[in-house]
């Protein structure tokens, strides 16, 4: 395992939490599908950005479920089972929030779905608890 830092890192960061802070204004514009989409976003950028820098592996996929299996897979392929296990406690806890977020990657660009202030509320919360548990993840690996 390997830790790359550079260009491409820091702007997949930059654009997921450039993306978290679109959905605030989403939310507070009464956009909720849309702030509910940046949430995708911003978590898929955030775990490619993540895959990158520790594992040097470019991810063209969408899905945040495939991209967390990676990255546990990943992890525990290293010899980071503690780091795994906080991974595998993310889709657990958060498997309903993921499995919403991945809809709203398709259901709130083509309307086929409302959305809520609920909805877009918990969709960024549950998004920041997860990169704060992602970025303990990322400290450890490359401390």
């Amino acid at each position: 395992m390997f830790t790359l830092s550079g260009e491409l890192v820091n702007a997949l960061r930059r654009r997921a939490r450039s993306l978290l802070k679109h959905a605030y204004i989403y939310l507070n514009d009464g956009d909720f599908d849309l702030a509910c989409y940046n949430c995708q976003q911003a978590l898929e950028l955030y775990l490619k950005s993540l895959i990158y820098e520790l594992f040097g592996e470019e991810v063209k996929i969408c899905s945040l479920r495939e991209l967390l299996g990676i990255l546990h897979k990943r992890l525990r392929d290293a010899g980071r089972s503690r780091d795994a296990e906080l991974i595998e406690t993310i889709i657990e806890n958060y498997r309903g929030v993921i499995l919403g977020l991945e809809d709203a990657n398709v259901d709130a660009r083509y309307g086929t779905k409302p959305y809520d202030r609920k909805d877009a509320m918990d969709s960024i919360e549950a998004v920041e608890q997860i990169i704060e548990k992602l970025e303990k993840v990322r400290k450890r690996v490359v401390a």
